[in-house]
């Protein structure tokens, strides 16, 4: 891992609010079933419908913590 020399917002780095000009929209694909207890077997399909409406208008990046997750995702 590398480390920045100095905070992001020193280094120019902002969170733009969502109306703002961006180059995607960063998802994180479900993996913490403490998360949505009782409910995470269908997480995954909800956020597949989210994608789905994002993706008509803009790029979508989706993080995973695996393999096997990149597979389901």
């Amino acid at each position: 891992m590398q480390l920045l020399p100095d905070l992001p917002a020193r280094l120019g780095y902002t969170m733009p609010a969502e109306w703002e000009p961006h180059e995607a929209t960063w998802l994180s694909w479900p993996h913490k079933e403490e998360s949505w207890p009782g409910l995470f077997d269908r997480i995954p399909l909800v956020w597949v419908e989210i994608v789905r409406a994002l993706v008509a208008s803009e790029e979508v990046r989706i993080l995973v913590g695996s393999a096997e997750m990149e597979a389901a995702a």
